[in-house]
């Protein structure tokens, strides 16, 4: 489907959202969060939330800490994380619709009359979320009036199991 993002790389964005909810507003204090709280919290299935912790941590876009009171935290402050690097994380070149990227994912793209559509839809899907930053939501749902009621609104949202479309 054309402008989906799977739901691996929602749940990745969720997760990394909400570790950027819980940074240290000050100092060099760094909070570690573990994986069940983020689960807890979120509503994103913990076995999958597992799998998806590690890839972030692959990638360096998150940093593990182990034992008791291990977890996970950003690699790098909020502002410097977009919501495009966190999407292209979970990029295993399985997503549908990718004659965009040429030839080498499409055989027929240099002749086909839809290439430089989508093409163009692409790029515009990711100039958005290159412009955003973990940090831009904090500051947005920050600034909501009902703030608490985002993750509860979150986790009922989870439960319908779809993906955001564009």
């Amino acid at each position: 489907m054309l402008g989906t993002i799977n739901v691996t790389a929602e749940y990745a964005l969720l997760a990394t959202f909400y570790l950027a909810l819980r940074e240290p507003k000050e100092g060099n204090r760094k909070i570690v969060i573990t994986v069940d709280e983020i689960a807890r919290e979120t509503g994103i299935p913990l076995p999958f939330l597992a799998k998806i912790m590690i890839q972030l941590t692959q990638k360096k876009l998150v940093r593990s800490s182990r034992g008791r009171k291990g977890g996970y935290l950003l690699a790098r402050e909020s502002h410097a994380i977009s919501l495009l690097d966190v999407v292209q994380s979970m990029d295993h070149g399985k997503g549908c619709n990718q004659c965009y990227k040429g030839t080498e994912f499409c055989p027929i793209a240099s002749s086909c009359p839809f290439f430089s559509v989508w093409q163009e839809v692409y790029e515009s899907i990711e100039s958005i979320l290159k412009k955003y930053t973990l940090h831009s939501l904090v500051v947005c749902i920050k600034n909501m009036p009902e703030e608490g009621k985002f993750l509860e609104g979150l986790k009922n949202h989870l439960t319908r199991k779809c993906d955001l479309k564009f």
